[in-house]
């Protein structure tokens, strides 16, 4: 009898375990998603203020939204902000290391690069971007895919 309720606990703590990490990566996708929001409202404006400027950049305007990108993940989840950029402050969410502290500013860049390699790693060889008419869409694109 004691074999049955100490297999349906540890049924039941690793059912918990597993809502709780389900749980996780939806919070986490959802402060991604604000993140992408707030970074596509900037990539608006700025393609709003400098529609002439970005037309000269040509098929490079995606680098600008890159660095955009680069430097909000890099600050934001740095030790400045406490490990956390505003959709990760919104669900309490932050970016620690081992001793429980806020990662360093280029642990920081090395994460932002490591996770948004799958993002920006086709715009230098999409052939399907490079058609796009003009730039801004790519500047406004680097900002809405992350």
């Amino acid at each position: 009898m004691t074999e049955d309720v100490l297999a349906l606990e540890k049924e039941a703590v690793e059912t918990k375990v597993s809502a709780m990490n389900y749980g996780r990566f939806l919070r986490r996708l959802a402060a991604l998603a604000i993140d992408a929001i707030l970074l596509s409202g900037v990539g608006l404006l700025i393609v709003i203020l400098f529609k002439d400027k970005l037309m000269d950049v040509g098929r490079d305007g995606w680098l600008i939204g890159y660095v955009i990108c680069a430097a909000y993940f890099t600050i934001s989840q740095g030790p400045l902000f406490g490990g956390q950029s505003l959709g990760m402050y919104l669900f309490e969410l932050r970016v620690i290391g081992k001793d429980g502290e806020p990662i360093t500013y280029p642990a920081s860049f090395i994460r932002f690069v490591v996770l948004s390699f799958p993002v920006f790693a086709h715009y230098p060889v999409d052939p399907v971007l490079y058609s796009l008419p003009p730039p801004w869409f790519q500047v406004a694109g680097g900002f809405f895919f992350f």
